[in-house]
This record gives structure tokens, C-alpha cells and sequence, in this order.
């Protein structure tokens, strides 16, 4: 009897010790980040003619697995609603798009292009860089960037603001944060530094808007076009810090 209960309290522990694992296992995988898979969509839009005058095509950031189902379902939505919002202006320029092919003699159609860059990815955010552009006859246009960036816990859009360690004043803030980390270092870091002048660096909140932030995995960044600093440029520039570089400024809030 003694054995038998000795034994019992054995198997007893060692599905104590397992149960206890799969409860780790559970947690860990919760705190994964999400997997986010690249999606494709691409749509011809075509005139009286039944000539292609406009190609769409969209590339998405959509998330798989490890986020809240009814979160992640809204996420990707709002990504969808990008490539919607390209088709929109597919469909609403179909007779221009026409008429300049027609003007300039070409086959060639406007090409709408928007891709992603993955920039940060964790189990509180994901970030992403989406560069849109707009291509016609033999040109080759600069994308423009705009930032799409969001808390997967919750489905909310993230701003600069809500990584600010000054709130209530996110302007001021902002402006403290280019004159006292962005302008000292710029001269230096800029692809062109021979235009970075006193009269470039008094204007930076001109050139760089709060909009246009991004995160990376070690801190937090800003781009602007770099036309804004001389009209010979053309074109985006981005520049990073590490949240150490800008504690003063900007904080990753808890991602636990």
C-alpha cells in the first residue's frame, strides 16, 4: 500500500510539473508579437474603350495569429482601407488618366503603387512605413511616406503623442526634441549635409512633422521630405535615435 500511494504521489508531481509548463507555454506564447503575413491586391482600371488606363497595386501588412481576434480583425481593415482608398482614386481618375495617355501618345498606364515597411514589431505595437506612389507616361516618382502605426492590445492608431513624456504639451515637446536632439546631429547625418544651414535648422518644424515618426526596435525616428530643406533634393530622409538619446523627450510606454 505504501508503494502504491508512493507512487501515485509521483505521477501526482509530475502532472503538477506538466500542467504548470503548459501554463508557461501559454503565457509565452501571449506575449509573442504578432506574425503579420504580406498581402497583394491589384485591381486594372479601364476606360470607354476598354483600354487599362490605371493599374492599382497594393502591397498590406495583414496580422495572422498571436493578437485578440476582434483586435486584429480591425487592424487589418484599416490596412485594407488603404488599398480602398487607392482604388477610389483609380476610379475617379480613369478619364484624366485617359486623356493624358491620349495627349502624350502613350500605352503606357498610370501606375497607383503602395508597399510597406515593417519598422517595429512587438506584443504591444506594430509599426509600419507606407510608401505610396503615383507613376505615368516615362516618370518615376518618389513615393510619398506616411506611418501607420498601432497598438495591437487595443486596435488604437498610435501618434507621436502617446509616446511623449510631456502629454499635455506634445507640440512643445516636439519642438524641444528637434532643436535639442535632431538639429545638433543632422549637419552630420543628412545625405546632403552641405544644405543643412542655420537657416535650415530654425525652420525644422517646418520640415519635420510630428505625422511623420516611425519606431524601430531600439527607439524612435523621424523622416521628411528632403525638398523641404532645398528644391535641388528630392526624395525621403530618416533618422533614429535610441530611447536612451531621448528619454527627455520620448518613451516606449510599458508593453507588458
Amino acid at each position: 500500500m505504501k508503494r502504491i500511494i508512493s507512487l501515485l504521489l509521483i505521477l501526482a508531481a509530475v502532472f503538477s510539473l506538466a500542467a504548470c509548463s503548459g501554463k508557461d507555454g501559454d503565457e509565452t506564447t501571449a506575449a509573442l508579437p504578432p506574425e503579420i503575413m504580406e498581402t497583394v491586391h491589384s485591381k486594372d482600371f479601364k476606360d470607354e474603350s476598354g483600354k487599362t488606363v490605371i493599374k492599382v497595386k497594393v502591397t498590406l501588412p495583414q496580422i495572422t495569429k498571436n493578437c485578440d481576434e476582434k483586435v486584429k480583425n480591425y487592424i487589418n481593415k484599416i490596412a485594407l482601407d488603404i488599398y480602398n482608398n487607392a482604388c477610389d482614386f483609380g476610379e475617379s481618375n480613369i478619364e484624366n488618366a485617359s486623356s493624358f495617355m491620349k495627349s502624350m501618345k502613350s500605352e503606357k498606364p498610370w501606375a497607383k503603387t503602395v508597399t510597406f515597411e515593417t519598422t517595429h514589431l512587438s506584443n504591444r505595437y506594430a509599426c509600419f512605413i507606407m510608401k505610396d506612389s503615383l507613376s505615368y507616361f516615362d516618370s518615376e516618382v518618389k513615393p510619398v511616406w506616411s506611418t501607420f502605426c498601432v497598438d495591437v492590445k487595443t486596435g488604437a492608431e498610435c501618434s507621436l503623442q502617446d509616446f511623449s513624456t510631456a502629454p499635455d504639451d506634445a507640440e512643445g515637446c516636439f519642438k524641444d526634441f528637434l532643436n535639442d536632439v535632431v538639429a545638433p546631429v543632422l549637419p552630420m547625418k543628412f545625405t546632403n549635409p552641405s544644405y543643412i544651414n542655420d537657416e535650415v535648422l530654425a525652420r525644422l518644424d517646418e520640415i519635420v512633422s510630428p505625422d511623420c515618426f516611425y519606431l524601430n526596435e531600439k527607439g524612435l525616428g523621424v523622416y521628411f521630405d528632403k525638398s523641404l530643406v532645398h528644391e535641388n533634393l528630392n526624395g525621403t530622409f530618416k533618422i533614429s535615435f535610441t530611447w536612451d538619446e531621448i528619454a527627455a523627450y520620448y518613451e516606449m510606454p510599458d508593453e507588458g
